[in-house]
């Protein structure tokens, strides 16, 4: 029986999201006491140890992690904490293995991530999902004569539209590699020095200093909810992109919940109800969320202004060159 270790990073905010991906992955795994689950938790042994006892969830082996996070604060964005960051350590801090999963806490699976972990990285030091989603925004703006996105990407030195790049809440990582390429060491110096101007911190990041070591993963195992639940805007993804979307639209093997708004926030989130089947054995005591969001009142224009720039948008995305 192989080992799969998987890895956490998080704060006190999101520790006991984690317990509901655990729990997702136990229930698909075919041999859940091979799985070792390691927490790196931003904060002290304290703060954590009393949640963890209170989950409902008892996996085979789990190790809580508790470290100092030696990145600066950082200010944006809102919904992302600096402790994402400490993902590029994991090098350094699991000394102990040579390959690992990362996932974000926001994720549930539906597929027995063993496959996941043995996938073949054909010599690159971490692999990942096409992001669809950097892939949309960019072209929308492109599109609509906006620039914002190409000029900050211009200035990290990529191009996602003629490069490989991946989403970062789902890493299969080489650490063996990651080490022999002093990654986290240049992770921690490009954040301190250039942080402030990264979008998405650690995914711009991640993609900056791997380019070209990152090998492409099969895109069911990161569906990304906030992509999925904006079909008008599907159109705007590049063609060559397209199969990625259909493959993730019909069978997502890991759902992840990408966005401000979460399956634990809001009940309009692509899939909710997936996360809380999960949820719901945990033992926490979840919040509850509203089905339905406040109506508003709508102008009965609304329905024939937005046919009309659909329209518009849908044939400029045809004719402009992916």
């Amino acid at each position: 029986m192989d080992e799969v270790s998987i890895a956490f990073v998080v704060d006190n905010a999101s520790l006991d999201q984690v317990a509901v991906v655990i729990a997702s992955i136990l229930a698909s795994s075919a041999e859940p006491a091979a799985l070792r689950f390691f927490i790196i938790f931003d904060g002290s042994a304290e703060t954590a140890k009393p949640k963890l006892a209170a989950w409902a969830v008892k996996p085979p082996h789990l190790t809580l992690l508790p470290v100092d996070n030696p990145f600066l604060p950082r200010t944006r964005p809102v919904h992302i904490s600096t402790a994402a960051l400490l993902r590029t350590q994991l090098p350094v801090l699991l000394p102990q293995l040579d390959r690992v999963l990362y996932f974000d806490a926001d994720i549930i699976v539906r597929r027995d991530i063993a496959e996941l972990y043995r996938s073949d990285l054909v010599g690159n030091a971490m692999g990942a999902v096409v992001d669809l989603d950097i892939n949309m925004a960019l072209r929308r703006e492109l599109i609509h004569r906006s620039t914002r996105l190409k000029h900050y990407f211009e200035r990290l030195g990529i191009d996602p539209r003629r490069s490989l790049y991946v989403n970062s809440g789902v890493l299969l990582m080489d650490l063996a590699a990651l080490r022999r390429l002093d990654f986290s060491a240049e992770a921690l110096a490009f954040a301190n020095a250039r942080g402030a101007e990264l979008i998405t911190m650690d995914q711009c990041l991640i993609n900056t200093i791997l380019s070209g070591r990152i090998a492409a993963l099969d895109p069911r195992w990161n569906a990304c909810g906030q992509i999925i639940g904006q079909p008008r805007r599907h159109h705007y993804i590049a063609r060559r992109l397209q199969p990625d979307l259909r493959l993730q639209q019909a069978d997502p093997w890991l759902i992840h919940y990408t966005g401000a708004q979460k399956p634990w926030t809001s009940m309009r989130v692509w899939r909710a109800g997936d996360w809380w089947q999960h949820a719901a054995g945990t033992g926490i005591a979840w919040a509850p969320v509203a089905s339905q969001p406040p109506a508003r009142r709508k102008s009965p224009l609304m329905p024939a202004w937005r046919a009309v720039t659909d329209g518009v948008s849908r044939l400029l995305s045809r004719i402009y060159p992916d």
